[in-house]
């Protein structure tokens, strides 16, 4: 067996009022990884990130803009982002990246 990693990263522009807008699910596998989310610019507020494990606990934590915050998980699911209802710009922008790993068998002959 194999440990393989993947990363798969992409930019967001939700509405004002956005929830649960998800970014990245599986429910092939169950693995471990950090969850990175960028708040560029938006709406008034925080931006809020979920990251859901393979038993349905969710944690969910808050970013200001203009930061970056980390996390990693040892099981990880499904990662979800909410844009609060307010003024601004209309539409919360910004980046994530989430690497995963998780094992895969390799056949040999």
């Amino acid at each position: 067996m194999f440990l393989t990693t993947n990363e798969f990263c992409g930019n967001f522009n939700l509405p004002c009022g956005s929830s649960n807008f998800t970014v990245w699910n599986t429910d092939e596998v169950s693995p471990s990884g950090t969850v990175s989310v960028f708040y560029s610019d938006g709406c008034s507020g925080n931006l809020t990130v979920s990251v859901t494990d393979s038993s349905g606990f969710t944690d969910t934590f808050d970013i200001p803009p203009l930061n970056t915050i980390s996390r990693t998980y040892s099981d990880l699911v499904m990662v979800r982002l909410t844009c609060p209802a307010g003024t601004g710009n209309g539409i919360c922008s910004g980046k994530y990246c989430i690497t995963i790993s998780y094992p895969i068998d390799i056949l040999t002959e």
